[in-house]
């Protein structure tokens, strides 16, 4: 089992991973004029996105939270998975097969993701207050 510190530093490298893989995917631009070539680029971001808050939610997974914060640390993983799940919904919005854009999976991925984030940012916050008890 890590240490509180030790453990708050790796709780604060993954929200910094999150948060700059977040930055990425919001980037992402689907109201332009769609070339073949822009729904392809766009797919791929996504699929970036969803492979690296997997990376994230596996590395949160492995930890052995202190025993003060272990509900918090579970539910900070649920919270990255709605990260995942938000991500995979654009990604499905995004079409190869017939190079549409299917802005209403765009919208429910994009809402899903933002829940993920303000749930681990209170998560963190929440972390940080009992770690420092």
């Amino acid at each position: 089992m890590m240490d509180d510190i030790q453990y708050a530093q790796k709780i604060n490298e993954v929200m910094q991973r999150l948060s700059d893989t977040s930055k990425d995917v919001e980037a992402i631009d689907n109201s332009k004029e769609m070339t073949p070539e822009r729904i392809k680029r766009n797919n791929l971001g996504y699929m970036m996105g969803v492979n690296h808050y997997k990376k994230c939610r596996s590395e949160l997974s492995k930890i052995e939270p202190p025993g003060s914060v272990r509900q918090e640390h579970a539910d900070f993983i649920e919270a990255v998975q709605m990260f995942i799940s938000g991500t995979e919904l654009m990604y499905r919005g995004v079409c190869l097969c017939s190079f549409t854009v299917n802005q209403e999976l765009i919208k429910e991925g994009t809402i899903l993701e933002q829940q993920g984030k303000l749930h681990v940012v209170w998560l963190a916050d929440a972390i940080a207050l009992k770690l420092t008890k």
